[in-house]
């Protein structure tokens, strides 16, 4: 069943260099078929799930600068914060064996600040960072629960992204880490910080784009589900081809 979602948005120019946003809406979200059924063991399904709906908000304030500061050229920067009240919040929890489950949240508050920095170094590297931070509770009956961090959702986050341009190609580098964060809804397992290094390539060649990319290599082990890590160094190498994409 279909629920009607609201959503208002608004957006001033103060100058040129300042804009503001706001945003505000109330959304639906029905569960999704792997919450539902589950997938290969690792996670069961739990077909009793309820749907999802809330109220988000979000205020933002935006500088862009078309000169140059210290060594970065075009800056931009982003701040915003947001909030959001749900209700029956589906989550992922997981038991002391590692097994996961979508169960639903009686009630959940999530709110906190995100920041955007981007810019130029010089003509030719681009620069591109990224972060949040975030507070969320759980509100439970369950007194157990009740006032915990919502499992799955790390308090903080940042994304680092450099992109070179060397002739007719693009080198690149980018950063993700995520911190603070439970598998459980007891916040009894606490998970891993996580902090992933990816570099990469991109050539064209004719009507051809070549994409290489090493990710995580560093070689760290993380886990979204616990006691089932993820792939540690992983290499790919793909072909592009306009409308297509192959590996």
């Amino acid at each position: 069943h279909r629920k009607p979602g609201l959503k208002l948005g608004v957006k001033h120019k103060l100058n040129q260099s300042f804009t503001l946003t706001g945003n505000a809406g109330r959304y639906h979200r029905l569960p999704s078929f792997f919450e539902l059924f589950g997938d290969r063991g690792l996670f069961v399904g739990n077909e009793s799930l309820r749907p999802e709906s809330g109220i988000n908000i979000d205020f933002g304030i935006e500088w862009k600068n078309r000169g140059t500061i210290g060594y970065l050229n075009n800056p931009s920067v982003r701040l915003g914060l947001f909030y959001s009240d749900v209700d029956d919040a589906i989550s992922r929890t997981y038991d002391s064996r590692g097994i996961g489950k979508s169960i639903n949240i009686e009630g959940a508050l999530i709110q906190g600040v995100e920041w955007a920095l981007n810019g130029e170094i010089g003509s030719s590297l681009q620069l591109q960072v990224r972060g949040s931070f975030q507070n969320t509770e759980n509100r439970s009956f369950i007194p157990a629960f009740n006032g915990k961090q919502l499992p799955g959702q790390a308090q903080a986050t940042l994304n680092i992204f450099l992109d070179y341009q060397w002739r007719i190609a693009k080198i690149y580098y980018e950063f993700a880490g995520k911190y603070d964060a439970w598998y459980d809804t007891a916040n009894l397992l606490p998970a891993k910080d996580q902090s992933v290094h990816t570099i990469g390539l991109k050539y064209p060649l004719h009507n051809i784009d070549l994409s290489v990319e090493l990710v995580n290599f560093t070689d760290d082990i993380y886990e979204d589900f616990n006691g089932y890590p993820k792939p540690g160094r992983a290499f790919y190498l793909t072909l592009s081809y306009p409308g297509d994409a192959r590996q």
